[in-house]
């Protein structure tokens, strides 16, 4: 869905509009991965192994999950347990938590597994262990999201870094938005900029259906027999 915007303020309530929801369809919400990391590492139904899969290989990994670095991974993350309540012993902010998940993991750009996915991960695991681990920062770790708030900001941020949500325009600043929530609505927007503005014409481009994270068979069975008013239709299914 492309939909016209004529501001930046327009553009950010369209975003908490479709992307931000209030209904349990996760076919609409912007956590609607969150959601599902969550049920699959809170369950004792799925193997360490297929918590570990669905851990690391959301939206943003689908096009290297069937790399050897990936099972590597998935054997670390496996072997860790980070769904474990101990293993965020300690921790006192997001800072902490995205550290662990790097060193312990050895998530890396050199990998194929970089910023994003060191970030990702760790809003995963912070999502599901406590609202205190959530982030109040905006972590720019993807492209999107750094090229937008390089252009509002007029700053040559360098991946990867994070940013208070107060550094970015007024239109930001807003409750309805988290922080974790902005940095996604950067990433939506990215493609809308230039030299500090909309683009002329500019519209913004709605995913109603996320892109897909890639679910094995018994995992997408399990979850449709656990929660069967989830709407997983949009899912891939691993090869």
């Amino acid at each position: 869905m492309n939909i016209p915007i004529s501001s930046l303020s327009d553009a950010v309530d369209i975003y908490c509009k479709y992307r931000k929801r209030t209904s349990c369809d996760i076919e609409n919400l912007h956590q609607g991965e969150l959601t599902i990391v969550k049920l699959v590492l809170g369950s004792s139904c799925f193997s360490d192994s297929e918590k570990a899969e669905v851990l690391l290989l959301g939206s943003h990994q689908h096009h290297i999950s069937k790399s050897p670095v990936a099972s590597t991974l998935i054997g670390k993350i496996e072997t860790e347990r980070p769904w474990d309540p101990a293993w965020i012993s300690g921790l006192g902010d997001f800072d902490d938590l995205l550290h662990k998940v790097t060193k312990s993991f050895r998530i890396n750009p050199n990998n194929g597994f970089g910023y994003l996915t060191q970030y990702d991960v760790a809003l995963r695991l912070a999502y599901f262990h406590s609202p205190a681990l959530m982030p109040t920062k905006v972590y720019l770790y993807g492209n999107g999201p750094i090229n937008a708030a390089r252009i509002l900001n007029g700053v040559a941020y360098k991946l990867p870094c994070s940013i208070p949500v107060s550094s970015l325009p007024a239109e930001f600043h807003t409750t309805a938005l988290a922080p974790h929530e902005v940095e996604d609505a950067l990433c939506v927007l990215n493609g809308c900029l230039a030299l500090g503005s909309l683009k002329p014409g500019a519209t913004l481009r709605i995913d109603m259906k996320h892109v897909p994270m890639l679910f094995s068979a018994a995992i997408l069975a399990k979850l449709l027999s656990l929660y069967p008013n989830l709407s997983l239709g949009y899912f891939k299914v691993k090869a």
